[in-house]
């Protein structure tokens, strides 16, 4: 490179990775952005070590000589962009302490190495006719083994089984669990189907316990966005009508929305996601002509002295449902005495674990496993 180019490439470098760590802090407008912000927020370090790049090749060229204004502006947009970077980092460390979580580098940069895992398909249940697959993910190991339902989000009208295979991969590898990854009916349709498809895959892992290997006292629900919903609101059912066939030991749920009144009234960002119109086509309307259906999906409705364990993951900076929701129902859980822990993510985007390995996720992790573990002490 041509030393009087060292300056312009430096401020280059410097400016644009600078302009992509603003969306760790602040919140996305649109829903590209937002996108954009995931990944940023999840990746920081790679794009601070680019920023530190740029500045230190518009340090180089000031102490060379180089034109002034253009190595001073590349070392101190560098320089911001090196601060940014470490902030998820360093605002995760308070919620990985309250989940005993060791923030690893190594594991950030490289991943986990997991053992083996089998994944194949299978049909659990007839919904409205149609069949519905989940796909089963486990290891060759003996013995009894949790089982982790994972419920998938996409607003109730998307999404697919499996969106988030490292995930099932990690459970199944590396906390030793049978993981079914289940597909549900989609909207438009009756609210109370989806709710009771993944009743249907708690009663099948009972069904298959002896073929599994699968304790039928360790089972846990994992739903994320809508599917976290729709978690919470299966286990919650299921534990207030004594149905015994449905319940669950614990639930997870990580960005869900629970409060679906107040969601209405109170989309997060709607030039992100137009959170008031899904509600609509999954509840048959607005509230002023589905106000009762409002009212019983909502989990928060459904809380009783049998409720499950409850572990709820949210990041303040999500854009599509607000935090607002798992505020509420850690207040209402609180209220009544009911096992819970939530986790609040100081730069978490909404789609933050897509990460698995990274900091937000390494703090999830560990969160689970130790939401996994509760199940086995509490037999």
């Amino acid at each position: 490179m041509p030393p009087r180019a060292v300056p312009t490439v430096a401020l280059i470098l410097s400016a644009l990775t600078a302009a992509l760590a603003v969306w760790i802090v602040v919140p996305p407008p649109q829903t590209l952005i937002w996108l954009l912000a995931v990944v940023v927020g999840e990746y920081s370090l790679w794009v601070g070590l680019v920023g530190l790049i740029g500045a230190g090749l518009g340090g180089w060229a000031w102490l060379a000589g180089r034109p002034g204004w253009l190595a001073a502006l590349a070392v101190g947009l560098g320089l911001v962009t090196v601060g940014l970077s470490l902030w998820p980092w360093w605002t995760a460390r308070a919620p990985a302490g309250a989940v005993g979580a060791d923030l690893s580098l190594s594991t950030y940069l490289f991943g986990q190495r997991l053992p083996d895992v089998q994944v194949e398909t299978r049909t659990y249940t007839i919904s409205a006719g149609q069949p519905l697959s989940l796909d089963l993910y486990r290891t060759g190991s003996s013995g009894l083994k949790p089982a982790v339902i994972v419920v998938h989000g996409g607003s109730w009208t998307g999404g697919n089984r499996s969106d988030f295979p490292s995930w099932d991969r990690w459970w199944a590898g590396s906390v030793g669990a049978v993981v079914l990854d289940i597909d549900y009916t989609l909207t438009p349709g009756d609210w109370r189907r989806p709710v009771e498809d993944v009743k249907a895959a708690i009663r099948w892992a009972r069904q298959h316990r002896d073929e599994l290997g699968i304790d039928p006292t360790r089972i846990v629900l994992l739903g994320r966005s809508a599917g976290g919903h729709l978690a919470l609101e299966a286990a919650y059912e299921a534990a207030e009508s004594g149905d015994r066939t449905a319940q669950v030991a614990a639930v997870a749920a990580i960005y869900p929305p629970v409060d679906l009144l107040w969601g209405y009234a109170n989309p997060a960002n709607p030039h992100v996601h137009d959170g008031s119109s899904a509600l609509r086509r999954y509840l048959g309307g607005p509230p002023d002509q589905a106000h009762e259906a409002y009212v019983a999906a909502s989990p928060l409705s459904h809380l009783g002295p049998h409720t499950p364990p409850t572990l709820l993951v949210h990041g303040l900076m999500d854009p599509l449902v607000s935090p607002h929701h798992t505020v509420e129902l850690t207040a209402a859980l609180q209220a009544r005495g009911l096992p819970h822990q939530t986790v609040y993510l100081p730069t978490g985007q909404h789609g933050f674990d897509y990460h698995r390995d990274g900091f937000a996720g390494q703090v999830v992790q560990a969160g689970l496993r130790k939401l996994i573990e509760a199940t086995g002490q509490s037999d």
